[in-house]
């Protein structure tokens, strides 16, 4: 059995072949994280007995006992610790630091406002190929000050402060199950509406 995204519809040549080997011929069965993925693979050719939709989740009751067992101080004051300036409105991503999640251009929208004397913070949760291009990115346009790396964060312990702190979650590349994640700590997202290009659906 496979758990996968299956088919998104965007694979061409020796991709969506090997696709075709590994899903089709190879695997008993697959399971789906959503519908989408499902549909365009019977559409596909393949048979939708073998096609089994299960989506992805995360831990609810967890994450929303330990959102109610943080302490009731306010994100401002919370904010201290990481930023010069606790007042600015706090965007947060969570996700591998790679080009394809559209990363960097968090951060340059970020120069952008500071260029226009808006003065945002981003509190960055992950690691990945990028973030020594992003951390290069930040000492040059003196952004510093402004975001925050937590780095590689998997137990809701850890990652639940930060989404306290949090105004707006910002996915540029694609959501998925940080959406998910987002959500359930009640703090909206903000992506790009190109559905094709969204993970899992």
């Amino acid at each position: 059995m496979f758990w996968t995204h299956g088919n998104r519809g965007l694979d061409r040549g020796i991709k969506k072949f090997l696709r075709v080997i590994l899903f089709k011929w190879l695997g008993d069965g697959l399971f789906l994280y959503g519908h989408f993925q499902r549909n365009l693979m019977i559409e596909d050719g393949y048979d939708p007995n073998k096609l089994f939709v299960i989506f992805n989740s995360l831990q609810p009751e967890k994450q929303f006992k330990i959102l109610k067992d943080i302490s009731n101080g306010s994100s401002q004051d919370n904010n201290k610790a990481l930023f010069q300036s606790a007042n600015n409105f706090t965007l947060i991503f969570i996700g591998r630091l790679v080009d394809s999640k559209g990363v960097m251009n968090i951060l340059k929208a970020m120069k952008s406002l500071k260029d226009a004397s808006i003065l945002v913070n981003c509190i960055f949760i992950g690691e990945g190929e990028e973030k020594e291009k992003m951390q290069t990115f930040c000492i040059l346009n003196e952004l510093n000050t402004q975001v925050y790396f937590a780095g590689a964060l998997y137990d809701e312990e850890s990652i639940a402060p930060y989404f306290v702190k949090a105004d707006l979650m910002i996915s540029p590349g694609n959501v998925g199950l940080n959406c998910i994640h987002a959500l359930a700590y009640g703090v909206p997202v903000l992506t790009h509406n190109n559905f094709v290009y969204q993970n899992p659906k």
